[in-house]
């Protein structure tokens, strides 16, 4: 059963029998399994390709331009993933951070985009089903 410190002094005193123990400090503390985070690996893109963009900023620009007009792009994908225009030009100007379900819900557009047209490629009977 451990003692219970009552005063100020008391938590004190322990605290300096504990140090003279031979456990280092907290801040002298060494994990040692632990790996250096400074060795470690960056992340793997999801595909284990090389990464095409250096932002997520600049992946949402490139959807929004491919799939709508290069001049009008930022409200329309706005609206296809639930986000004011206002909000995709702030990530657009830096003056906030993209979050990663923007990012996930555009690559999903681009999912759906591309099943639609295939669709109607099958209708227009320029590939089979």
């Amino acid at each position: 059963m451990t003692e219970q410190h009552r005063t100020r002094e008391d938590v004190v005193t322990g605290l300096a029998r504990s140090a003279g123990s031979g456990k280092p400090a907290a801040s002298g503390r060494v994990f040692r399994h632990a790996k250096d985070p400074a060795s470690r690996p960056a992340p793997a893109p999801t595909n284990g390709g090389p990464r095409i963009y250096g932002s997520a900023v600049e992946e949402l620009e490139d959807i929004g331009r491919t799939l709508y007009a290069p001049d009008a792009w930022i409200p329309r994908l706005a609206r296809d993933i639930g986000e004011h225009p206002r909000q995709v030009r702030k990530w657009v100007s830096g003056q906030s951070k993209v979050p990663p379900i923007a990012v996930k819900r555009a690559r999903m557009i681009v999912e759906e985009d591309s099943e639609r047209r295939r669709k109607l490629r099958v209708r227009l009977g320029l590939i089979e089903a």
